[in-house]
């Protein structure tokens, strides 16, 4: 992961940093957070781009955003199935809106590796992988219950109700075998 910033916004990291005997402060809401920033980004007038999601879709979380946020300076958006050649034209709208944050909602590992590949072609330009966010903004998905997000489960209730994701459970046993190798190497 080559990330500038990194967040803890799930319960592994912690979880895996307290084993390791490194305990992180706190634990990240991540919705939370990127509504924080999108306020933030409203009451200093900063710009943003937003990729990700089903055309229909980001639109949908466009006019969310804009209710709630009715300054918010979104200076484009582009939904997020797109191929290679197609990439091209989705930056290139990036670098003509001239945003200072751009949100990527790509999906993990995809949209970390697409910042990784494209945020050198950009100057003072913040780039944020927000995953499914877009699709909780519209009103498409729902956000986990309170309980669910306190005790860091939110990537559970993501599995019960979307059981076809159950495969993703293959990468966190994957996580947990390197935490406990890294504890054992000790």
């Amino acid at each position: 992961s080559k990330a500038d910033l990194k967040l803890a916004v799930g319960a592994g990291l912690p979880w895996a940093a307290k084993f390791l005997g490194r305990p992180l402060k706190e634990r990240i809401h991540f919705m939370s957070f990127l509504m924080d920033l999108i306020r933030i980004a409203e009451i200093k007038e900063l710009t943003i781009f937003m990729v990700g999601a089903k055309p229909e879709i980001i639109e949908q979380a466009y006019a969310n955003i804009k209710k709630s946020f009715p300054k918010i300076r979104i200076v484009g958006r582009h939904g997020g199935y797109f191929n290679k050649e197609r990439a091209a034209n989705v930056i290139e709208a990036m670098r003509k809106s001239e945003a200072q944050i751009i949100l990527i909602g790509l999906g993990f590992p995809k949209e970390d590796k697409w910042i990784y590949e494209i945020k050198n072609q950009f100057k003072n330009t913040v780039f944020i992988g927000i995953g499914g966010s877009i699709d909780i903004i519209s009103g498409q998905k729902r956000k986990a219950p309170a309980y669910f997000m306190e005790k860091g489960l939110d990537w559970f209730y993501r599995i019960i109700t979307r059981p076809w994701r159950y495969l993703r459970l293959l990468r966190l046993l994957l996580f947990y075998i390197q935490v406990l190798w890294q504890r054992l190497r000790k």
